[in-house]
């Protein structure tokens, strides 16, 4: 951790924002998602270290398995998916995984996502980078919120969420912009 470079970096984007598991899910704004795939886990020294070249561009409808590894589904029953259960993956030190969820509006409108990780988290909106945290944290709901935009029809959110240690999982939810 001493020579790790520490990036806190928010970036802000006008983008669009929907859910899906099985078929389209539409969650009403101010609701937490629930229905996600997952996959990994991935060894890493942090979340800025690549797993693939393009991250920001997976999508379990078009890459069925990251370097070998095959998406699974995981519909949480709470607002906090714990990424060390055994629906998820278990416990692990020093690892990243990626989260899917894909969410469907019927217009257009303005969103806050919500988002707390433990530890460190980079998220992306319709494929466009909206967040980076590389911290040591645990899982604080909404501490990081990202304003968005969704589109009608199909949005997708994909986060890499890494742990360091301890506990490992983030909790992500959809607010009206005040």
């Amino acid at each position: 951790m001493n020579n790790r470079v520490r990036a806190s970096v928010f970036i802000m984007a006008i983008a669009a924002l929907s859910v899906c598991a099985d078929g389209p899910v539409s969650y009403p704004v101010g609701a937490f998602i629930h229905a996600w795939s997952i996959c990994g886990p991935f060894e890493a020294r942090g979340v800025l270290e690549r797993v693939i070249e393009d991250e920001g561009a997976l999508d379990p409808a078009e890459i069925e398995a990251v370097n070998g590894v095959a998406w699974k589904t995981l519909d949480s029953k709470t607002d906090e998916i714990n990424l060390e259960s055994a629906a998820a993956f278990g416990p692990h030190d020093r690892v990243v995984a990626f989260a899917f969820a894909e969410l469907v509006y019927e217009d257009e409108s303005d969103v806050i996502l919500g988002l707390g990780s433990d530890d460190s988290v980079m998220a992306w909106w319709n494929g466009r980078q909206v967040l980076v945290q590389d911290v040591l944290r645990g899982v604080k709901i909404g501490e990081d919120q990202v304003h968005l935009r969704t589109r009608k029809g199909r949005n997708t959110l994909l986060l890499k969420i890494y742990d360091e240690g301890g506990g490992w999982g983030f909790a992500a939810d959809l607010r009206p912009c005040p």
